[in-house]
């Protein structure tokens, strides 16, 4: 019994290290450009002020101070400010130079959604260009495949024009893909309920 004590406790020794080793010499930074770039062909402009590897809770990329808008139709404030999201990885894609996003978990986040008297909104994606992602040596572009997204103390606001304005608090939420496009909706919150609500895509 003590023999394979020992044994595992090297084996986790050596993870360790090795996790340490990846992290120290992982650059994060090299993906920035391709996330903005996706966000960009999808119609928003997006701000980073940080990018790091996340190693907890999940493996994935920590994008710390986010900003992101509608570039065609940006309303009075920014759809969205985060201040903290982590995009969950798969490691052997990712040892290939190459990223694909499992999850999204979002932290401290701030939804402005705006609808102008036209009816133009902040928050519908453009159409996607026929433009190549700009990708760094090594990776290929794929479409993301987002099974779960994570909310964790986030508001949204909701404006229109000659409205009155609409404010949701929520502690947590969890969307998990089911079948297809269509997603299982948790919230833990409350809402108060003034002005109209959108009616969301």
């Amino acid at each position: 019994m003590k023999i394979v004590s020992v044994i595992g406790g090297l084996v986790a020794a050596l993870l360790l290290i090795l996790a340490g080793l990846f992290a120290i010499k992982f650059d994060a930074n090299q993906f920035l450009p391709l996330i903005v770039q996706s966000a960009q062909e999808q119609g928003f402009s997006l701000r980073v002020e940080k990018i790091k590897l996340a190693l907890w809770p999940k493996l994935g990329l920590t994008l710390e101070n986010v900003q992101a808008d509608s570039l065609s139709h940006p309303g009075p404030e920014p759809l969205a400010h985060v201040a903290s999201l982590i995009l969950v990885i798969p490691i052997k894609p990712l040892l290939s130079g190459r990223l694909e996003v499992d999850e999204l978990l979002f932290n401290k986040s701030v939804f402005n959604l705006w609808q102008g008297k036209d009816g133009v909104n902040n928050w519908t994606a453009a159409q996607a260009s026929n433009k190549q992602p700009a990708s760094a040596p090594g990776q290929t572009a794929k479409p993301l495949a987002i099974k779960k997204i994570g909310l964790e103390q986030l508001a949204f606001k909701w404006q229109q024009e000659k409205s009155a304005p609409l404010s949701w608090q929520i502690k947590t939420a969890v969307l998990i893909q089911q079948k297809g496009d269509h997603f299982h909706l948790e919230l833990n919150g409350q809402m108060d309920p003034m002005g109209k609500m959108p009616a969301l895509a």
